[in-house]
This record gives C-alpha cells, structure tokens and sequence, in this order.
C-alpha cells in the first residue's frame, strides 16, 4: 500500500477490465442487431475463480473482472467458460457467478470438460481419472455442483472421443432424467447463507502470486461445500439488487477493499433483522487513497482491527481448542483490537484472530482473520450464528438443489447429516435404495474409492413420482 505511487496501477487495472467487458459487449450488439435480436449471445468470459489468483498473466491482465459492466447490458444474454482447471479430481468450482447473472435475466453456461480415463496421461494435470468408474462419479459431481448452483453446463471433449463410452453415456442419461424430474420440485434446504465475492478489490492486488489469494480459490472449490450448508454465490455490484431477506448470515469473502457504496448497503441494508454479516482476513483495510486504512474498515465491520507487517504464519484456533487453521504465512497479520468484542478464536501466540460485536437491529457482525477459513472452523461459526447444519461430521463435499442431496467423497470414512424436518424419505437417485425413512438424520459410510451419493430427501410422494416418471421412460 504505498498511496499515489501505485494509483496509475490501480487506475489502469480499473481501465483495463471495464474495456475487456466493454469490448465484448460491442460485438455481441453487433450480432444482437443483425439478428433483429432473435439470437441468444453470450462470451466466454468472468473466470473469476480461475483467474484471481492466478498471478501474473491469468490475473489481473486476464480483464476478466468485469462482469458488473455487462450484468444490465441488452446485449449480452450469457457468458460462461471451463471450470478452473486446478485439482479438479479433489474439487471443482462454478468459474463465475450464476445467481447475479440470474437477477439479471441471463445465464452462467459451463464448459464441462471434464477429463475421464480417455484423456490420457498429457491431460492429468487438468483431471483425467484413473477408471470408468471414477469418470461416472465425477460426471456426477460436476452436475450435482451445477445444479447446486443455478449454472447450465454442455459436455466438450476437444474432439477426442473421452466420452465415447456406452456406460458413461448411460449415465449421462439419467443425469437428464433427474434434471427433468428436480425442474418441477421445490427446495427441501433453504438457502441461508450467501458468499458475496468481490470484483472491485481486483485493480487494488499486486500482480504477483499470493498465497492468500490461493486460499480463497481452494476454499471455494473444496472448504466451501465441505461446511454442508446450502449457500448462493453473488458479486459485490449485485448487494444493491439482491433480495437479503431469505439469509441469516453474509459472508464477506475478499472485501479487501470496499467502495462507499458496498459500506452504505452494508450498514442500511444488509445489516438488518437480526443478520449475521461475516468478514474475512482484511475487511476494508484498503482505502480509496491506495493506503491502510483502519478507520475504513471500522466502518465497514464495526469491529476495530490492527495490522502487524512483522508477523504471518501463524494459527488460528477457536477457543474452545478445536478447529485449527493454519495460516500459511499469509502477511500482514490482521488481528483484532476491539474491547466491545467478544474474541472467538485466537493466534498461537494467544493475539486475538476472530471476534463478533453486537449491532443495532439484533445482528452481529464477525470478523475472522483468514482468507479462507477451513470447513470445520466455519461449520461452527455458522451454528453458533443459529444455522441448521446438514454435515455434522465429516469432509464429504455437499451440494443442495431441490430436494436433492449430493454426497462427493474422495476415499474411506464417514459422515453424519440433518435432515429437514419435513422429510419423509431418503432415497438414492441412481440405484432406488432407501437410505432413512421419517428420521431426523442418518449416517453415511464413504468406500474407499470415489463416490457421489445422489440422495432424493422429502416427501413419498414426490419420490414415487420420480419412480413414476422412470417406469415411463423406460416403457418408451
């Protein structure tokens, strides 16, 4: 943070995202026009996931962070691109953000090019899988992870045949059915949580890799889903348009740096009703000036934090002793310094890393000092914050989308789950075996090989539905 000397940086930054999106949308009204706006058109663009921390040439000179210049445009109907291409065997992450361009009547597309046992060994790095069997259960993850959240995605192999399997075909198939049969049926887990993810911090990073930057992509792709909540993704330009009311809990993700604007709806509208508002690591710390600004983020918080440019790799440990994280030399150190607070979770040197102050209106306001807390330190903060919690224990990646529950493990263990408290039956989509009947909870044993669980959990009727419509189908 050095003011005035690095400002042309940020300036230029700014510039140079909002000419990429502009760009874009000068073609796509081009072809809008000559269409006599009878085509849908879309680009690829907004790797945000992908592209963030992928320092130096896939970050900020990728001009992928600005999507809020397109979101109201008429011209533009869809954008979209490949998930991130990093450890997708482990986890994988919607590339942008599906539920802002919803709000705004157009759609998140997904390049599903998903590598199977196929794509050969040239192509490990971006995923191939060891065997058919592995294929199928994270064919059946990436569409569990789309329809999770609110994105369309196609299969693209490169014109190299990975699909061309009758098993793996078969299996896409059914993942059409369960489709056609989710489309009509309500939610059986409300969405409580949002993430809100910034785009207007970005000109303000240096363009060098960051390991803190890092935290927050793999947090998304493999932490995020681990917490076993049902949570919507929505970009910073979007707090103005979302409806709040369905939420009792905001997460903050990368809000290093927050406009007056992002501060005022902080404070008149998101911060109402009892809401708990959720900051990580350097909430505001940036000012507008290009300089540390501790004030700033006060105002944005509520809650007084410090900085210290001596010390970073330390961990944070809820002080009950559970749930350690380590930072993973992430500088400067941010910690808390705020006698109105109630401190949660401290440094190993005992500095105070996490902290929640009441607000007007019953909310409260929490503040952790990490980019990316872990699953199970973030599982506990949510339940104190009031959440149902549907993994209770265990690290499965969960993913929620009507009444439907999917369950993605990588090797042996287990894991304990809630269920609503309507639920009358859970069942698995793919081979019709009862899990629980009128129970509350039940348990999972995870095999040693990967597995996506795709559980139906609601009412007999619906499933006899589901059933219905398969007896059908195959009678055609």
């Amino acid at each position: 943070m050095n003011g005035n000397e690095s400002q042309p940086s940020v300036d230029y930054y700014e510039f140079f995202q909002k000419m990429a999106a502009r760009t874009i949308e000068y073609f796509t009204r081009i072809a809008k026009e000559a269409s006599d706006n009878r085509l849908l058109v879309g680009s690829y663009y907004g790797y945000y996931w992908g592209h963030v921390s992928a320092a130096p040439y896939h970050s900020l000179d990728s001009g992928n962070f600005g999507v809020r210049y397109l979101l109201e445009s008429p011209w533009i109907d869809f954008i979209g691109g490949p998930y991130p291409y990093g450890e997708r065997r482990d986890g994988c992450e919607i590339n942008g953000f599906p539920r802002s361009l919803a709000l705004h009547g157009k759609i998140w597309e997904s390049e599903g090019d998903m590598r199977t046992h196929r794509s050969g060994e040239d192509q490990r790095q971006y995923g191939t899988t060891d065997n058919l069997a592995e294929s199928i259960e994270v064919a059946k993850r990436d569409y569990a992870l789309n329809r999770s959240a609110g994105s369309c995605y196609y299969f693209f192999d490169f014109v190299d045949n990975w699909y061309d399997d009758p098993e793996f075909m078969d299996t896409v198939a059914k993942l059409v059915r369960i489709d056609n049969f989710l489309r009509e049926r309500k939610d059986s887990f409300p969405r409580r949580v949002a993430i809100v993810v910034s785009e207007e911090m970005v000109p303000h990073l240096s363009n060098t890799e960051s390991p803190w930057l890092w935290r927050i992509t793999e947090g998304e792709r493999s932490e995020n889903p681990r917490i076993g909540i049902p949570y919507d993704v929505i970009l910073d330009a979007d707090l103005k348009s979302v409806d709040f009311s369905q939420y009792q809990a905001v997460i903050f993700q990368d809000a290093y740096f927050a406009s007056d604007e992002t501060i005022r709806l902080v404070k008149e509208k998101i911060r109402k009703n009892g809401r708990k508002t959720i900051f990580y690591y350097s909430p505001g710390i940036v000012s507008p000036e290009n300089q540390y600004d501790l004030d700033r983020s006060e105002q944005l918080t509520g809650i007084r934090l410090e900085l210290d440019e001596t010390k970073g790799d330390t961990i944070v440990r809820l002080k009950n002793g559970t749930a350690a994280m380590d930072n993973g030399a992430v500088s400067p150190r941010i910690f808390v310094n705020d006698k109105q607070a109630n401190v949660f979770a401290e440094f190993a040197d005992g500095v105070p890393a996490a902290a929640t102050k009441s607000m007007p209106d019953s909310c409260e306001s929490i503040v952790i000092s990490h980019p990316q807390p872990n699953h199970a330190f973030m599982r506990e903060v949510l339940a104190n914050c009031g959440l149902k919690i549907y993994q209770t224990k265990g690290n499965a990646q969960c993913y929620f989308a009507g009444p439907m529950l999917a369950i993605y493990s990588r090797g042996p263990g287990s894991g304990e789950f809630e269920l609503p408290d309507s639920t009358e039956i859970v069942a698995d989509f793919f081979t019709g075996e009862i899990i629980a009947e009128n129970a509350s909870s039940f348990k999972e044993a995870f095999p040693s090989t990967p597995q996506t669980r795709m559980l139906f959990v609601g009412l007999r009727k619906d499933w006899q539905a589901y059933l219905e419509m398969l007896e059908h189908t195959e009678m055609q």
